[in-house]
């Protein structure tokens, strides 16, 4: 009598890791489900983006082995978020409505994992900020406006302002930018 042997390959079937955003005060969970022995590896590194900052990023890679085959890799990336940041948001100036400057923004994909706590103008002047159906005034640097407290902070931002009187004297008065600064911290889960 014959009896087939047919070895099972070493397979990778689920990998996951809870929470998906994190500080460097939370712990991570990884749940898998393998066929064969797991090998894990670790790296930290340090993502660098716009402003000159880094964001810390974990990645976590898992092998399934079993005898002398192995699964390929399979590589889940964190990024730790700070608990708090600010971050100096430039928008600008790309229009005039009468005496109204507007100038338009974007933070892109690199912010999703944000929401907005509170922001303050860095213009000396008073400013109109408009996300979706929101809107504040901001009046100054040291006053810190919560109306977009929650919001998330990636996505398309408008500002206006009125000209001042010595800006309509002298056109080139009139700035080309404006600058708030955004106090915002990671989403949770």
């Amino acid at each position: 009598m014959f009896i087939p042997i047919v070895a099972c390959k070493p397979e990778i079937y689920s990998f996951s890791a809870n929470p998906k955003v994190l500080t460097n005060r939370d712990s991570v969970h990884l749940h898998w489900d393998i066929q064969g022995r797991p090998e894990l590896t670790f790296h930290q590194k340090n993502i660098a983006y716009s402003g000159g900052d880094s964001l810390q990023q974990l990645q976590f890679s898992l092998v399934a082995v079993k005898g002398r085959s192995r699964t390929i890799p399979h590589v889940i990336e964190l990024n730790v978020l700070p608990l708090s940041y600010r971050d100096v948001f430039v928008l600008p100036v790309t229009g005039r409505h009468g005496d109204t400057l507007v100038a338009q923004g974007n933070r892109d994909s690199l912010y999703n994992d944000f929401k907005v706590e509170s922001m303050t103008s860095l213009n000396g002047r008073k400013i109109l900020v408009q996300r979706g159906m929101y809107q504040t005034m901001l009046y100054d640097s040291v006053t810190r406006s919560k109306t977009f407290r929650g919001l998330d902070y990636s996505g398309t931002w408008k500002v206006e302002s009125l000209l001042t009187p010595q800006e309509k004297v002298n056109p080139k008065l009139i700035p080309n930018q404006f600058v708030i600064a955004a106090f915002i911290s990671p989403k949770t889960p």
